[in-house]
């Protein structure tokens, strides 16, 4: 969020107009420029970049998501808690080192947050896969489940799954995808942003004479 924070915040210093809480419904492009159609009003522009991340707007809509079929096909993860000192200080360390777990069908992430907490997430080429999949891999880890001793867990698990994929159409005449519009590899990499802000830096140096 502080993260959001810095970059709107920025794009409106540089003369940028947000809107938020606004959900574009469709859109249309023609020789002369691009409308997008929201639920109250349209508007109007010389160029669509999509960064809608995950919900990937244009690929959704132009039906072309091509899976990664070689990575992770779901994964299940939670947050914990109140991490003891000893393992945030001996394991995790000051470089906020992430950790990761190979297993037989996958692996597990072991991710540093921001007040001693870790995201820990098991990521599977098998498909169905459940809440239960999580704890099933920590009660098997000795490890995993001396790092999580006494830690608050929260009450919610969460499932992501088919989200490795690419925009097969992420660029034609006056639009273009890019960040997670445009693919997404796997949430172990934590390639995100990185990707998108790399994509967008490009983006710019072709748009911006």
């Amino acid at each position: 969020a502080s993260f959001d924070t810095i970059l709107a915040e920025n794009a409106k210093a540089r003369g940028a107009t947000l809107k938020f809480g606004v959900r574009v419904r469709d859109f249309e492009i023609d020789d002369t420029g691009v409308t997008l159609t929201t639920d109250d009003e349209s508007y109007g522009g010389r160029y669509l970049i999509d960064a809608s991340v995950q919900h990937r707007f244009l690929a959704t809509k132009q039906r072309a998501v091509l899976p990664y079929p070689d990575f992770g096909r779901a994964a299940v993860f939670t947050h914990f808690h109140e991490i003891r000192d000893e393992v945030w200080d001996g394991v995790i360390g000051p470089n906020f080192d992430i950790r990761i777990m190979m297993i037989e069908d996958g692996w597990i992430w072991v991710i540093p947050l921001a007040g001693k907490r870790l995201s820990v997430g098991v990521v599977s080429r098998r498909r169905g896969i459940k809440d239960e999949w999580l704890d099933e891999y920590i009660s098997k880890s000795k490890r995993l489940s001396e790092w999580l001793r006494g830690a608050r867990r929260e009450e919610q698990t969460h499932i992501i799954a088919n989200f490795s994929y690419r925009n097969a159409e992420a660029f034609g005449v006056r639009y273009a995808c890019i960040g997670d519009a445009w693919c997404f590899l796997d949430p172990v990499f934590s390639s995100g942003a990185n990707l998108a802000l790399r994509s967008a830096d490009s983006l710019c140096q072709h748009l911006i004479p």
